[in-house]
This record gives structure tokens, C-alpha cells and sequence, in this order.
């Protein structure tokens, strides 16, 4: 529930099983390699694969500009009220 003056935000998050196939066809299953293809830290991938982050911008840019996936591919957006 939603309280009154509180803004419904949006999260972009990453479609994990989409993201770990990136990772086998890409790096063989190896994030250091992802990251140096990405020019993304190890550090944010492992982040965005096992604490369930949202991403930001630059990742998003990274990841499509990278890859011929569109963002409805590996993306979602999911609600946040404001009260991580």
C-alpha cells in the first residue's frame, strides 16, 4: 500500500537468466571476462546477478550497445515505493 505523498518509483532490473546466458555465450561462464567486454566492474556484475540490485544507465547503455539484445530482452521494470 502506498501511502499518500510517497512517489511509486521504477526500478530497471535485469532478467537474471537472461544475464547468465550472456554470460556462457559471451565469457564461458567467466564474469572477468564479461567485464572487459562490458567495461563494467566484476565487482557491479556480481551485484547485479546475486544481490538483486537495480541497474543503472551506463549498465544499461553497456549491456545494449554491446549486444544485439533490445532492452525488453534482458530488462524489466519493477515497482519500488521508496522503502528499499
Amino acid at each position: 500500500m502506498v501511502l499518500e505523498g510517497e512517489k511509486m518509483k521504477k526500478r530497471v532490473k535485469v532478467k537474471t537468466e537472461v544475464f547468465e546466458n550472456l554470460l556462457d555465450d559471451w565469457a564461458n561462464s567467466n564474469i572477468s571476462e564479461l567485464s572487459r567486454k562490458l567495461g563494467i566492474s566484476r565487482y557491479y556484475i556480481y551485484q547485479v546477478l546475486y544481490d538483486d540490485i537495480s541497474v543503472g544507465k551506463t549498465f544499461i547503455d553497456k549491456v545494449l550497445n554491446t549486444t544485439a539484445l533490445k532492452f525488453d530482452d534482458i530488462f524489466y521494470y519493477e515497482e519500488n515505493n521508496g522503502r528499499h
